[in-house]
């Protein structure tokens, strides 16, 4: 798994900020009709206070779903997926590593315009997930 530069970029500020949730515009991802990028985060207390899951979307670019993890925890068995707002699960990932200090995260190509919220379970814990939905 893999996240893209702007989404790391986007979840180091987001988590510099200390901002539970937050929408993010992109003068580069504005499209012709007004259409804005969104990046949507929430903070997972009930495991840990350092611990964010966020989700971003916009016109043209790919759906990105990662966990920020400021904590001096490892967690094992982790997966993100995407859910489409009022609608199915869309991907899960593949279980990974989420060492300590680090951003683990996904991107989902091709997805159709719409509302997605990004999810995350650490190691059989319950789905936590962002409390709104990032649209385009």
């Amino acid at each position: 798994m893999h996240i893209a530069r702007t989404a790391r970029k986007a979840a180091t500020a987001l988590a510099a900020a200390g901002v539970i949730a937050v929408v993010a515009t992109s003068p580069a991802g504005a499209a012709a009709d007004g259409a804005q990028d969104e990046t949507r985060c929430a903070t997972i207390a009930q495991v840990d206070r350092n611990l964010r899951i966020c989700v971003k979307t916009g016109p043209g670019i790919p759906t990105h779903v990662w966990v920020d993890n400021k904590s001096g925890v490892t967690y094992f068995g982790v997966q993100l997926r995407v859910v489409q707002h009022n609608g199915p699960i869309v991907r899960v990932g593949s279980p990974f590593t989420l060492h300590a200090h680090s951003i683990g995260g996904m991107e989902q190509l091709g997805l159709p315009n719409g509302c997605y919220f990004g999810q995350v379970t650490l190691g059989g814990t319950p789905w936590y997930g962002t409390a709104e939905p990032a649209c385009v």
